[in-house]
């Protein structure tokens, strides 16, 4: 009957007999759902950062496509675009021989990789991260963090 029954007992919202949703004020943690809001925010903004500097360093010192492509596996699977391209002809060919000199340049590699692998991991990822930042906005330490932040600058 009351959707909103948890948030009237958790005082989340004046008692108008659970017509209207629930308060969408800032400073409480996800109320929009799966999506941060406030503090959740802030620290999903942090760790997306973090994640996306972390990923191009990998990429970029590591070289792992590079070294994929270097396993029996990899060859093998090369092989088989390559003699794919090819029989496709025309600008798919072109897109094979182009490519080799494109990942020459270490940026130009490690930001493909970068691509490819935040395409790969990054999107099953995504709500591990939601997740994530909600569960830190909730912790007493950020929580006190923000207090004592809130009334530094008032």
């Amino acid at each position: 009957e009351n959707l909103w029954r948890e948030d009237l007992e958790e005082g989340g919202m004046a008692d108008d007999g659970g017509s209207s949703p629930p308060s969408l004020a800032v400073e409480e943690p996800g109320r929009f759902g799966f999506l941060p809001t406030g503090t959740e925010l802030g620290i999903y903004v942090g760790i997306e950062c973090l994640w996306h500097v972390s990923l191009f360093s990998v990429c970029y010192r590591y070289r792992p496509l590079v070294a994929l492509g270097k396993t029996p596996w990899g060859r093998n699977f090369l092989k088989s675009t390559k003699s794919f391209l090819a029989s496709k002809g025309g600008r798919m060919a072109a897109v094979g021989s182009g490519t080799t000199a494109f990942l020459e340049s270490p940026w130009k590699r490690a930001t493909t990789e970068w691509f490819f692998f935040n395409k790969i991991i990054g999107l099953p990822l995504w709500p591990t991260k939601l997740a994530a930042a909600h569960i830190l906005a909730s912790q007493p330490v950020v929580k006190g963090m923000i207090r004592r932040f809130a009334v530094v600058d008032t």
